[in-house]
């Protein structure tokens, strides 16, 4: 894999009185991951569509295999079933773990944080973080060279084999004045799209 990051950190009061108190963070990072060892983790219908899954699947002769066809007793010789095999086979799917997929990913961390001070009221703070994803793609390494299509799969779409969220970030304020203290936060993770089937 290959990433970079640079970002910056700053004191904005440094730049004007008003707003004394505040700093932030933020950094850009740029991720790119080759040959990720994985299984396909993808269906059937992709089995057929993604060039670089269809070397994964091995269809049956006309009128299928049965579970004691020579194919099929050593296609699954030394694997252990956790059920019986059905009368009739009509493909079959390789999903044992390989340098599967290549993934580009990049986004924003950040973190701001403001206190403000008195003399009698105390310390108060507030403070910002998270991270945003601004690409997150994959694509399916074609055994015969190079890349299939480029994918979106941030916040799951197109049932990628892999996922993240586009935005993840915490938000907190605080008080302190001694020997007392009060703080509460508040979590926010952008939702994804979850295929399920019944």
């Amino acid at each position: 894999g290959l990433s970079y990051s640079g970002g910056f950190d700053m004191d904005f009061g440094n730049f004007w009185s008003p707003l004394q108190g505040l700093s932030g963070i933020l950094t850009y990072y740029q991720a790119t991951m080759r040959g990720v060892i994985t299984t396909q983790g993808r269906n059937y219908t992709s089995s057929l569509i993604n060039a670089g899954f269809q070397s994964f699947i091995t269809f049956a002769p006309p009128g299928g295999w049965t579970p004691s066809s020579p194919f099929i007793q050593n296609f699954i010789k030394g694997i252990p079933l956790s059920s019986s095999l059905p009368p009739t086979i009509w493909y079959a799917i390789d999903g044992r773990q390989t340098n599967l997929y290549d993934v580009w990913t990049n986004g924003l961390d950040f973190d701001f944080d403001y206190v403000f001070q008195t003399d009698n009221y105390g310390n108060f703070t507030a403070a910002v973080n998270g991270n945003e994803v601004l690409r997150m793609t994959e694509a399916v390494v074609d055994p015969q060279g190079g890349s299939d299509q480029l994918v979106d799969i941030k916040d799951g779409n197109n049932s990628g084999r892999f996922t993240g969220n586009e935005l993840k970030g915490r938000t907190t304020l605080g008080w302190n004045l001694d020997p007392y203290g009060a703080q509460i936060s508040f979590n926010y993770i952008h939702p994804i799209n979850q295929l399920t089937s019944t």
